[in-house]
């Protein structure tokens, strides 16, 4: 009898206790699988972002950036088999493929019968059973259609068998997922649009349609905290919902919990290298049945794209290339009219960072016209992009060419392609620029890699310089001599250095090779690279301090690492986190974490990269005079600048905060107080209390040591700005520039309006910049 009950609680339930309100055939998939959504109380709509995606909203494949697989068995009640299993895939960057398995049946089921005498009935045991049984074998398909919107296809076929007799169809859902802000998803999934019928194979073919479903469900992301909600409509029944939410620590554990209507859940999981477990508790709201535990197994394997990407995304149109003018000096110009924009980063706190970046390069947006700031980077992808703003930094010993044209009246500014051939005449690099006609000659570098970025043989190169049409195609007669050496390394005395999974044809061979060689990047083992392999914040620090230390940068002395999580980090880094926080500062999270394990995505890895290159002593714009009447981008100035942004106001609570930003700020100090400037956002927040004539003392000292302190105090119905700054800096209060006396000292007086909310700004810059605070 327990299993006549079961088999038919298997065939309508949804909610357990609740069997009048969901019956209908197919209803055994209405509780879901995999104990990561099922702990969170089946609210995965918004969320979606793994190998569950197929079954609970197939528009999250768009943001899998990863093969995953996931697979779940367990018997609920005691006797129900339930068994699940789902892969996914990303397609390229911007879509995924996903196939789920899922079952579930009772075994052994003893046949009775029901014998009527007089009024009353009686149940009697055949001796005979039978089983009962359902599957369903899923394929969904997600796409970003839009920078915020991904859609999401899932076709299905249902299976339902008892005793000898099956019945079987097909069905589709559609899936929406919006993402409007950073940290904040709407998902939808429409399920049953294409309602599946399934037909038995009896003498009346009964047929059974899975009713329409529909869900909404919102996901917003606080810090390491992920909340969820799901609303549920079904045709005449009441709404369901779902709550969860979602800890994760350092990308290795996970904990649980939620609501499923009524019921509890809860649960937790374990990540360690590809493997991940999960398990989930799911409470019975009436205690019909047994509360049940379900335990999930999966993989997360390093990312592959099926389509065949060439690093971070498309690079600009040809027109549109950086073009590197003498190495020496290290100095990039910008053809006129190039404005490198992403339409996802207008209001990101990272624009600024990944559009300097952009301007030199050295990361590129994806080819939607996105950046993408959330995406992972594989570590191939990581590896070149270190090596970018390496070069960038390095004075390098390659060949160096000029060229020149007559002046053309109509075009001041022509785009060329210069051809680089080896002796055998075969075309062994490119390089596209702009020529302005109005100087004399324009001197080029090449690094002396082919187009694979391979370092080529020493020996003679022919040059060869193509006029974009209308113009033609002229030939400069001149031979060149190339050297290739490269921070005091020639090509023959590199290591050959090769891995297994990284093969010759490999878009980044040239680029792992160059990098092991040099010391800036490692391989997994002697034997693997692991090129997709997702990078971590800890082996991008790394990365960093290897380079800086090949430039000679050392530790300072009495420097601790004194991140909160500093127990993560593997001892034998010491030294190098030890460089790097000398040069770069701490650079953790608003908690003081550096977060090693966390897969560093490509907003951050833009910003770290441009605190990297701000530690460059080797660019400087007056060793090009030619360079006159042209846009500079000097990347002291517009990279990382010394600029301090305040505003100060005092609250109806007699508090006065102080918030703004700071860029390359070593030392920061707010009423006795050492404040803490977000390390990513360049933000800074601090809270004094009020008093009448207090005078609030703010310090900041940055990576060039020089000093400002600031002093703000509210008197008489005005507030006073005073204060010292070391020579070249300049402040300015409410827009407007303060005089600076000889021995460093400025003063302001502000009218108080008397609205105690009255915001008073202050700018700090360097004067040698020549750059705005606008977007810091």
């Amino acid at each position: 009898m327990k299993k006549l009950l079961l088999i038919l609680t298997l065939l309508t339930f949804a909610n357990v206790g609740y069997a009048k309100d969901y019956s209908n055939a197919g209803a055994f998939l209405e509780k879901g699988a995999g104990a990561r959504p099922q702990s969170l109380g089946g609210a995965f709509t918004a969320l979606s972002n793994d190998a569950h995606a197929t079954m609970y909203n197939s528009a999250g494949l768009a943001q899998i950036k990863n093969i995953q697989f996931d697979s779940m068995y367990t018997k609920l009640y005691g006797d129900v088999d339930q068994t699940y299993f789902g892969g996914v895939i990303p397609i390229g960057d911007n879509a995924g493929l996903g196939i789920t398995y899922f079952s579930a049946g009772v075994a052994g089921i003893k046949e009775t019968t029901l014998d009527q005498i007089g009024s009353q009935f009686r149940a009697t045991e055949t001796g005979k059973n039978f089983d009962y049984g359902a599957k369903a074998i899923m394929i969904g398909y997600g796409v970003n259609v839009l920078p915020s919107l991904a859609l999401g296809v899932t076709t299905k076929y249902i299976n339902e068998s008892m005793y000898n007799k099956q019945a079987t169809g097909f069905g589709m859902d559609i899936g929406f997922l919006y993402n409007p802000f950073e940290d904040l998803k709407v998902g939808v999934n429409l399920q049953n649009v294409v309602k599946p019928a399934l037909r038995w194979d009896t003498e009346s073919n009964n047929t059974d349609t899975i009713p329409f479903k529909a869900t909404i469900g919102v996901s917003q992301k606080i810090n390491d905290f992920t909340l969820l909600y799901d609303a549920t409509l079904r045709n005449n029944r009441k709404m369901g919902y779902g709550l969860g939410v979602e800890y994760n620590y350092q990308n290795l554990l996970s904990f649980r919990g939620g609501l499923n209507n009524s019921a509890l859940t809860f649960g937790a999981g374990i990540k360690y290298d590809v493997f991940n477990f999960n398990y989930a508790y799911m409470g019975s709201p009436d205690g019909v049945l047994e509360n049940n535990n379900s335990f999930s197994f999966g993989l997360s394997f390093d990312s592959v794209s099926i389509d065949k990407s060439t690093g971070l995304g498309a690079t600009l149109p040809q027109k549109d290339e950086m073009v590197k003018l003498d190495v020496v000096s290290s100095t990039v110009i910008k053809p006129a009219g190039l404005d490198v924009k992403f339409s996802d980063m207008e209001d990101h706190w990272g624009k600024k960072a990944v559009e300097d970046m952009a301007s030199l390069g050295v990361v590129n947006g994806r080819p939607d016209g996105n950046y993408d700031p959330n995406g992972i980077i594989k570590k191939s992808e990581a590896t070149k992009i270190v090596l970018l703003a390496l070069k960038l930094k390095q004075k390098a010993g390659n060949a160096e060419f000029s060229i020149k044209l007559n002046k053309d009246e109509k075009n001041n500014h022509i785009p060329i392609r210069v051809d680089i051939y080896n002796k055998d005449g075969v075309l062994v690099k490119n390089i596209n620029t702009i020529l302005d006609v109005n100087t004399s000659e324009k001197k080029l570098v090449w690094d002396g890699t082919d187009k694979s970025n391979k370092v080529v043989e020493d020996g003679v190169y022919k040059v060869k310089v193509v006029v974009e049409n209308p113009y033609e195609e002229m030939n400069t007669a001149k031979e060149l001599h190339v050297t290739t050496e490269y921070i005091n390394i020639k090509a023959n005395d590199k290591t050959n250095t090769r891995f297994n999974d990284v093969s010759s044809s490999h878009w980044a061979s040239g680029i792992i090779q160059e990098a092991v060689t040099l010391g800036v990047v490692n391989g997994e083992s002697a034997m693997l690279f692991k090129p997709t392999k997702p990078f971590t914040k800890l082996e991008l620090v790394v990365a960093i301090a290897k380079a800086l230390k090949k430039e000679g940068y050392q530790a300072e002395e009495n420097v601790e690492i004194s991140y909160k999580d500093a127990v993560l980090i593997p001892h034998k880094y010491d030294e190098l986190i030890k460089i790097y926080i000398s040069a770069l500062g701490a650079g953790g999270d608003e908690k003081g974490a550096l977060n090693p394990n966390k897969r560093i995505n490509r907003v951050e890895a833009a910003t770290i990269l441009a605190r990297y290159l701000s530690t460059n002593k080797v660019f400087d714009t007056e060793a090009n005079a030619d360079l006159n009447n042209r846009e500079v981008v000097n990347i002291e100035s517009s990279i990382i600048t010394q600029n301090i942004s305040l505003e100060v106001y005092k609250t109806k609570a007699n508090k006065v905060i102080i918030k703004g930003s700071a860029q390359g700020i070593k030392g920061l100090i707010i009423d006795g107080k050492k404040t803490s400037i977000n390390s990513l956002r360049n933000k800074l927040f601090a809270k004094v209390d009020y008093a009448k004539d207090k005078e609030i003392v703010i310090t900041a000292i940055d990576n060039n040591d020089k000093e400002v302190e600031i002093i703000v105090s509210f008197s008489q119905g005005n507030i006073i700005v005073q204060g010292m700054a070391n020579k070249g800096l300049v402040v300015a209060v409410n827009n407007k520039s303060l005089y600076i006396k000889p021995t460093g000292q400025f003063f302001s007086k502000v009218k108080n309006s008397g609205n105690p909310n009255t915001i008073l700004k202050v700018i700090v810059k360097d004067s040698s910049k020549n750059s705005s605070l606008a977007g810091l």
